[in-house]
């Protein structure tokens, strides 16, 4: 039996699971991290990114962004006025994040000057990550939605949800992908989608997923090298459910498969982020600082 659940296990992950590289960038005297014990929470950053080998984190008492390097020292600081979260450093440089405090997506120069605010609709709960794909800044939500932020300073309602897409994951280079796992059975969907069109005006594929027999739940996480992509899927049983890691490629097969670390916080909502070259990175905050794991495809 155990040689046939290993044997399942290598076809699902096209090979043996290889291990992430691991490294810790210690927390700095200013940012007051304070483990969790009987009697208080945490306190720390509340938002964070990588950005590098280090990281920029969210610095609730000072109200400001700080980048850290690898080494933890902080050499860059911008201010921010509410409550970050999922920030993203732009392909110009510049920083974009969700303010949860009063419901707007800044974009904000390095020097911390605000251009522009646009306000959230009430509709739009949830955020987990901003993402810039092609010069536009794109919203992801908890629910698997997802948002282009329009133009103008006060999109209206209709203008948000005119472009909404749900379950799926936008990229530059490929077709928009989704993931849907129901009774057993999981399938990948491929979205060609036209400039400016409805979802039901998009040519779909859909191809068979190979995944656990117990997937509870699928997540498109990014783009993978050549035309795949980054699933994050939940296996279960419910009360022992645990997260991979997995390549699938355009054709919806399994290249590679990374167990993932139990999740220990609740206080950083989305962990792991898609890099420029496809890597995959997630990061844990522990006493010693943030641990920071890279995944790269075989």
């Amino acid at each position: 039996m155990q040689s046939l659940v290993l044997t399942i296990a290598l076809l699902l992950s096209g090979g043996p699971a290889t291990e992430a590289r691991t490294a810790v960038v210690p927390w700095p005297a200013l940012l007051g991290y304070q483990p969790a014990a009987p009697g208080h929470l945490a306190l720390g950053p509340g938002a964070a990114m990588p950005d590098g080998d280090g990281l920029w984190l969210f610095h609730a008492p000072s109200h400001a962004l700080v980048r850290l390097d690898a080494e933890g020292a902080p050499v860059e600081q911008v201010a921010a006025a509410g409550f970050v979260h999922s920030p993203v450093v732009r392909a110009d440089g510049t920083l974009a994040w969700v303010d949860l405090a009063r419901r707007v997506v800044v974009l904000t120069g390095r020097d911390g000057r605000v251009t522009r605010e646009v306000p959230l609709p009430a509709g739009l709960d949830l955020v987990r990550r901003v993402r810039e794909i092609d010069g536009r800044l794109v919203l992801h939500t908890a629910l698997q939605e997802t948002f282009t932020v329009p133009g103008g300073d006060a999109p209206s309602l209709r203008a948000w949800f005119a472009a909404r897409r749900e379950g799926l994951l936008f990229a530059a280079d490929r077709p928009a992908a989704q993931v849907v796992v129901s009774e057993g059975r999981a399938l990948l969907r491929l979205h060609a989608l036209p400039a400016g069109p409805t979802v039901g005006q998009a040519r779909v594929t859909t191809l068979p997923l190979a995944l656990p027999p117990d997937a509870l739940a699928a997540e498109v996480l990014g783009p993978a090298p050549g035309e795949g992509w980054w699933l994050r899927v939940t296996t279960g049983p419910r009360e022992q459910a645990r997260d991979d890691l997995i390549v699938v490629d355009a054709r919806g097969r399994a290249r590679a498969r990374f167990a993932l670390p139990a999740r220990r916080t609740l206080s950083w909502p989305d962990t792991l982020f898609v890099g420029s070259t496809g890597e995959v990175v997630g990061l844990t905050p522990t006493d010693a600082g943030v641990e920071r794991r890279t995944w790269r495809q075989p």
